[in-house]
């Protein structure tokens, strides 16, 4: 799939596994209801603040994938899409169906989507829809755009009102221009991204404030990492102008917590998005842990690189919890056809 530059290396992130949960318990508060294609959704209240617990409270949205031999169901499994910032319903609707059967079998798969974004409390950085309409129209009407002037931005939004048909091609079209790319507004899909995805990130994150600050690191990632690192390193410069606030409760650690059960982490030698190198630091870091490594290519090794030797690794430790022996390196299959024996090479 395309990926957009704010979004680098985050619409499929690692898999968030969980160990086998025991008995099947009740499902709490969660009044689960069919929501199409065999899914279930349901939402669940939190508070809006934490520092508040009794007070303003906003929804988490869940979906679920009931295992599909009940009597024989071990718990949930529930799956982290990464990004960050990214729908997890979507993801779960995208992906998940085809899951090995082995887990769909004894797990009901459960998704959502992380705290202000898509079908959650969405967060909005306007009051109002008219106040952000009036942002966009106060900015072009100081700085149009190259081939979008304030009077061509308010006859569009003239026509769209014609038909409601026209609403889904204007609303592409509002994100664009509020993201700077309004030539390519036709192929977005707007849903709240572009504040959901800072809105999880920026908060999880400490952010400088210098533009200095910002540039040396940038040069400082380019040296070490080559190519690639400049542009890792301005992904998340938005964050720069992000309330400072929003982080006042982010976890800084410790990481070194003894889990009751071990933890499978995978890593991927080459992985462009989430390097190797932090799943080995992960795994020095958890005392109860256990690295599996993918000597392969491509983001993240489980069930969407199909490699058998990964994904047996994983499905026998989500299913027993005993992770594969220490050292465990699984090897890719050929990234190109092999051509067949005595072909000539050019």
């Amino acid at each position: 799939m395309a990926l957009r530059p704010a979004a680098i290396g985050g619409v499929v992130s690692a898999l968030l596994l969980t160990l086998p949960a025991g008995p099947a318990s009740a499902a709490g508060s969660i009044r689960w209801t069919p929501c199409g294609d065999g899914f279930q959704c349901g939402t669940v209240p939190v508070p809006l603040s934490y520092d508040h617990p009794r007070g303003t409270t906003i929804t988490i949205a869940l979906t679920r994938l009931p295992a599909t031999d009940p009597r024989h169901r071990i718990g949930s499994l529930v799956i982290n899409p990464g990004g960050p910032g990214l729908s997890g319903i979507d993801f779960a609707r995208a992906y998940l169906r085809d899951l090995p059967a082995e887990l769909r079998a004894r797990f009901d798969i459960v998704n959502f989507d992380s705290r202000g974004l898509s079908g959650s409390t969405a967060l909005r950085c306007y009051d109002t829809a008219a106040e952000r309409f009036a942002a966009l129209a106060a900015r072009l009407r100081g700085h149009p755009e190259p081939g979008l002037s304030y009077t061509d931005f308010i006859g569009t939004a003239l026509g769209a009102m014609w038909t409601a048909e026209n609403w889904p091609a204007f609303a592409t079209l509002l994100a664009g221009v509020e993201k700077g790319r309004w030539s390519r507004a036709a192929q977005e899909n707007y849903q709240n991204l572009y504040e959901g995805e800072p809105g999880v990130a920026c908060s999880d994150q400490v952010n400088p404030r210098s533009f200095r600050t910002w540039q040396n690191a940038a040069d400082r990632a380019e040296r070490q990492y080559g190519y690639f690192g400049r542009i890792y390193a301005w992904v998340w410069s938005q964050c720069r102008s992000w309330p400072a606030s929003a982080r006042q409760d982010g976890y800084r650690g410790p990481w070194t917590a003894r889990t009751r059960a071990p933890v499978l982490i995978v890593g991927n030698y080459f992985d462009p998005a989430t390097p190797y190198a932090g799943a080995v630091g992960a795994a020095r870091l958890l005392p109860n842990s256990r690295l599996l490594s993918y000597a392969g290519w491509g983001h993240v090794a489980f069930h969407l690189r199909h490699n058998d030797c990964v994904d047996r690794h994983v499905i026998d430790y989500l299913r027993t919890g005993r992770p594969p022996a220490p050292g465990t390196v699984c090897r890719p299959d050929a990234p190109f056809p092999v051509p067949p024996a005595g072909t000539a090479s050019r």
